[in-house]
C-alpha cells in the first residue's frame, strides 16, 4: 500500500525508492509512475529522465540529482499523487537503466520519454503500489 502522504489526501509528496542492481553501461535512470486503472485510461503521475545512477537512493519530495521532470497526465510538470476516484487502484514505477542521456526537453510527455528512451534501455525495474481513497494506508 503506498503511504497517505504520498496521495491526494496528505501531502502529496512523491515518495521514496531504492534501485539497486543497475547494470554496467549505465548512464542514466529514467523513471515512469502510472496508473494504468484510471476511469479514461493509463494516468501518468511522474516521470523523469536522466537521473543519476551513482545515488540509487532517491529521497521523498526530491527529485533525483542531474534528473529532468516531464509532464503528467494533469498537464503539470513533476509528481501528482494517489487519487483514486473509486476502489483500489494499481500504480506502476517503473525505472529505466539507459545507456545514454536523454536529450528531451523537460516539458516532455509519457509518449516523447518512450520514444526518445527506445533503444537505449539496459534493463528496467517495476514496483507496484496500491491505493484506495478513504482507507487507512500505512504512514510508511
Amino acid at each position: 500500500m503506498i503511504p497517505k502522504e504520498f496521495s491526494c489526501e496528505g501531502k502529496g509528496y512523491s515518495p521514496s525508492f531504492h534501485v539497486s542492481g543497475i547494470p554496467e553501461g549505465t548512464t542514466c535512470l529514467a523513471l515512469i509512475m502510472d496508473d494504468p486503472d484510471a476511469p479514461r485510461g493509463t494516468y501518468t503521475h511522474w516521470i523523469f529522465w536522466n537521473a543519476s545512477f551513482r545515488t540509487a537512493e532517491f529521497s521523498s519530495h526530491a527529485l533525483p540529482e542531474n534528473a529532468v521532470e516531464g509532464t503528467n497526465s494533469a498537464g503539470e510538470t513533476g509528481y501528482v499523487g494517489p487519487c483514486p476516484p473509486s476502489g483500489t487502484h494499481r500504480y506502476f514505477f517503473r525505472a529505466y537503466a539507459l545507456s545514454t542521456s536523454l536529450d528531451i526537453k523537460g516539458d516532455a510527455t509519457v509518449d516523447k520519454l518512450q520514444e526518445a528512451m527506445r533503444g537505449k534501455i539496459i534493463a528496467e525495474a517495476e514496483l507496484v503500489g496500491l491505493y484506495s481513497k478513504g482507507e487507512q494506508s500505512p504512514e510508511k
